[in-house]
């Protein structure tokens, strides 16, 4: 029972970091540099860093940065 409710509460918390994450990536594929997104969200440069290793940047925002 006690394993259940834990399933249950990682579940949630999984499902809610994947909501939060997919806000933070909204950001960033609009423009939003490393520093105004770890401002607004309060989010260490360095979990956004790890986060975004990988992806590739537009031409767009290739300019800005």
């Amino acid at each position: 029972m006690i394993i259940r409710l834990l399933e249950d509460i990682l579940y949630i918390v999984r499902s809610k970091q994947t909501e939060y994450r997919n806000k933070v990536s909204r950001f960033r594929t609009k423009g939003a540099s490393f520093r105004e997104i770890s401002e607004f969200f309060n989010i260490p440069m360095s979990t956004l860093s790890g986060w975004f290793r990988g992806t590739e940047l537009t031409a767009r925002q290739k300019e800005v940065f």
